[in-house]
């Protein structure tokens, strides 16, 4: 934890900074109140300018038909397009491999390529130099096993890796106003599966209960 205090509120010590402006927060309520202030001065200017982004399917791209690629009342939708989302991933040059990590645990070992797996192993997840061999369930594979490990990587990641910390962070903050929009009433703690390919590397995010 930091000794530096909140440039929110001024009283608790700040964890985080603001992907913009570097301003040190503490929590995600200060960073709901501070992201505000950039709203008006951020927004993307087209959609079409954005890096083309595939949330999963059954392994269909959504944006394939030329139909509804930009729905504001698609929670994903929304992140994808916030003016603060692609702004991580240039901060943080890692975060596309640790957002890989987590979705790749989620996959049986014997659908991946063997040349994705060398891929995979020089690519660099974070903290530690090789995570292939411990991302891998115990016992005999089954979906819901691979899917509590890809959970269990992504809360250690959260709390090793800035930028893990502060994407989940945006992203409770999106899903959130884009529900108050339309008057959607669902709990905080959800399993989240989206499969995102920024620049042409795959990641997954899955947050646990």
């Amino acid at each position: 934890m930091s000794d530096t205090p909140c440039g929110v509120c001024k009283t608790s010590s700040s964890k985080y900074k603001c992907p913009h402006c570097q301003l040190p927060y503490c929590s995600v309520k200060c960073f709901k109140t501070h992201i505000l202030t950039h709203e008006s001065d951020n927004k993307p200017s087209s959609p079409t300018e954005q890096s083309p982004v595939i949330v999963d399917t059954g392994g269909e791209n959504p944006h394939a038909s030329g139909e509804n690629e930009s729905d504001p009342d698609n929670p994903y939708e929304a992140l994808l397009q916030h003016a603060q989302f692609h702004n991580l991933f240039t901060r943080y040059s890692l975060l596309k491999a640790q957002l890989a990590r987590v979705y790749n645990a989620t996959k049986n070992p014997s659908d991946i390529p063997s040349e994705e797996r060398v891929d995979q192993q020089g690519n660099g997840y974070g903290r530690g130099s090789n995570h292939q061999q411990c991302d891998r369930v115990k016992g005999q594979w089954t979906q819901e096993k691979a899917n509590e490990l890809a959970a269990e990587i992504l809360m250690s990641l959260m709390k090793q890796e800035e930028g893990v910390r502060e994407l989940m962070a945006l992203r409770r903050i999106v899903f959130e106003a884009v529900e108050k929009s339309n008057e959607v009433v669902v709990g905080e703690d959800v399993d989240v599966d989206v499969s995102l390919d920024v620049n042409g590397v795959s990641g997954k995010e899955m947050e646990g209960n």
